[in-house]
């Protein structure tokens, strides 16, 4: 009895193998027709975001005279990130995300007051930044052929363009450490946190993006198969900015909203290995412009108003503008499957 269910454990077994190997088989001939018609590529990034993100407030200070401050909130730092996108002619998605390497901002964070066109006050804080940015984007290919650009010379160009839209968000959450006077000399509160704030831009964008390729015939440089540039245009009319402010020194809290456009430029090199990988060096520039108007409320006394207790009080509708310019340079590996 045991040699017969040992022999029939061993008969299935065989069975099962047999269908396990035409079933791998199967599935590997579906996988390649698969990846012969989708495009599906995974990058790895990094680079360094240099630029800053500010607002600045323009109010009544009596007496018939206008009061502005102008807070500056750097953005020196490495990020680092990753891509995947996926597609099938003509339709391409892909998502990308970052964050940043190290807190500690390369630069200070600035805060700059003036009566009319008196520059009254001006500071200079070290920063810490979180940095949150996303990206989902669908690319529709208008346009790809070969021998591109033919007055350029040489064979084997192509040339695709793209008609592309997309949302980006970014968050960049700030800790303000100390204050150093810069009109006035000296310092105080070193270490000590003296301000939070957040700010957020919501990016809903089109444009174009297009890329120009042609191959590598030099014999000495076997490792390479193609080089090309790519370039890509976005605009986004309908751009939104909200910030938070909290003046910890003063127990007051700021509240922003805005409303404006972003335009984005990015151009990159990118290198074609001969085993499906290639590397990329990019440049991107992003500029936002927003407007609308900010409200302030006192959650505690404000030392510097002695002898009123300000807890509660609040002022509304502070003319207010929240800009953002920034420069990413990157660098990726990319495998595409």
């Amino acid at each position: 009895m045991k040699k017969i269910l040992g022999g029939f454990i061993i008969l299935n077994l065989i069975f099962l193998f047999s269908a396990l190997s035409s079933n791998f088989s199967s599935r590997q001939e579906i996988i390649k027709k698969f990846l012969d018609e989708w495009e599906i590529k995974i990058s790895i990034q990094t680079g360094y975001l240099d630029g800053k993100t500010h607002y600045k407030i323009q109010f009544d200070a009596g007496g018939g005279s206008t009061g502005k401050s102008k807070l500056e909130f750097p953005l020196g730092n490495w990020l680092y990130g990753g891509e995947f996108s996926i597609g099938r002619k003509p339709l391409f998605l892909s998502f990308a995300i970052y964050d940043e390497m190290w807190q500690k901002a390369h630069k200070d964070m600035e805060d700059k007051d003036w009566i009319d066109d008196l520059l009254w006050s001006h500071t200079k804080s070290d920063a810490e930044v979180k940095i949150d940015i996303w990206d989902a984007s669908l690319k529709y290919r208008i346009w790809e052929g070969e021998n591109f650009w033919k007055e350029w010379g040489g064979k084997n160009k192509k040339g695709k363009i793209d008609l592309v839209g997309g949302y980006r968000y970014e968050r960049f959450k700030y800790r303000i450490l100390g204050i150093r006077d810069v009109l006035g000399g000296g310092s105080s509160h070193e270490g000590e946190e003296v301000l939070d704030y957040k700010v957020e831009y919501y990016l809903p964008y089109f444009g174009v993006e297009g890329s120009y390729i042609t191959a590598v015939d030099n014999p000495k440089i076997k490792f390479l198969k193609n080089w090309g540039l790519g370039m890509e245009l976005a605009f986004s009319p309908y751009a939104k900015a909200k910030d938070r402010d909290d003046h910890v020194l003063r127990n007051k809290l700021f509240h922003g909203d805005c409303k404006g456009w972003a335009a984005h430029v990015a151009l990159n090199l990118f290198l074609e290995m001969q085993k499906n990988w290639s590397f990329n060096l990019g440049i991107d520039y992003l500029s936002v412009d927003t407007e609308g108007e900010q409200s302030q409320y006192w959650y505690g006394d404000d030392p510097l108003s002695p002898g009123v207790d300000d807890t509660g009080t609040s002022v509304e509708d502070i003319d207010l503008d929240i800009k953002e310019y920034h420069v990413f340079y990157w660098a990726a590996l990319t495998y595409k499957f």
